[in-house]
């Protein structure tokens, strides 16, 4: 993947999550103006961009943090948590939607991806934090 190749060359992954997740919440935004076809297809290209950037960032911070005695159970743990994310997630926007409306469950979308932006920058200083600390081995 590009997005990956030149992730690797910055090693600045917490900003890539950030970018990534507030290139996504604007991404959500483009359904309420999708008319014709064509146009979703550009939103959803928006948003596989964004996620093409976003996971091999996501997954490098996540091994960052993971004990390599303990990889096999930590990604194990990972991958169950994010399929049954997905599934739970398209359980209550499948409500939402039934409930109310498409634009409805729209705004919730972007509306959870605002948030995420803003926990994915609170995490990102963090996150840049310990790595500097472990990696120059000053961690308390």
């Amino acid at each position: 993947c590009v997005a990956a190749k030149i992730e690797n060359k910055i090693k600045r992954d917490e900003v890539f999550v950030v970018f990534a997740q507030g290139f996504m919440a604007i991404g959500y935004i483009g359904y309420f103006f999708v008319h014709h076809p064509w146009q979703l297809y550009l939103v959803q290209a928006w948003l596989g961009i964004g996620g093409a950037i976003q996971a091999p960032a996501l997954y490098a911070m996540y091994h960052n943090y993971m004990p390599a005695e303990k990889s096999t159970s930590n990604w194990g743990i990972w991958t169950g948590f994010y399929n049954i994310s997905i599934g739970i997630g398209s359980l209550i926007s499948a409500y939402v939607t039934q409930a109310t409306d498409f634009y409805t469950t729209f705004a919730l979308m972007f509306v959870i991806a605002s948030v995420g932006f803003i926990y994915a920058f609170v995490v990102a200083i963090r996150y840049r934090r310990f790595f500097l600390a472990k990696m120059t081995g000053k961690m308390h």
